[in-house]
This record gives C-alpha cells, sequence and structure tokens, in this order.
C-alpha cells in the first residue's frame, strides 16, 4: 500500500472516530476495508485518492461477481 493511502486511511478514521465515536473493532473493519479496496485498486493504476463513482461501482460488480453477499457488499458501500 501507498504512504499516500495510508495517511487518506489514517485520515478517515480519525474523522470518522470523532464524529460518530465507533468501537474500535468498527474502526478496524472500515480501515480494513479500505487497505482491500486500495489494493484492489493498485494493479489498475487508480490511487485511493482520485477513485470516480465509476471505480467504486467496479468495485462493488467484482465482489459481486466473486459471490459476495447483498448484506457484505452494502456494508462496503457505506
Amino acid at each position: 500500500m501507498s504512504n499516500v493511502a495510508d495517511q487518506l486511511i489514517e485520515r478517515f478514521a480519525d474523522a470518522i472516530w470523532s464524529e460518530e465515536g465507533l468501537s474500535d473493532n468498527t474502526l478496524s473493519a472500515y480501515c480494513s476495508d479500505l487497505e482491500t479496496f486500495e489494493r484492489w485498486l493498485t494493479p489498475r493504476k487508480i490511487p485511493l485518492s482520485h477513485v470516480a463513482r465509476a471505480d467504486i461501482l467496479a468495485y462493488l460488480a467484482h465482489l459481486a461477481g466473486q459471490g459476495s453477499r447483498p448484506r457484505s457488499t452494502a456494508r462496503l458501500l457505506s
């Protein structure tokens, strides 16, 4: 994972924790989801800082094609 992606995920975690007071487990799950998404983006040469709506939809379609359950996909989208 790139240093920029690490920083973005850390900033997101800090912001969401301070705004919503999430548990450590929930915060860890969100960070893990973002790290997995970033790993999917890397071979496509799409930096996390430049993700477009179409990239998110392509990722969700990829997960659905691999058998991801709708509830899991909805959680990732949130």
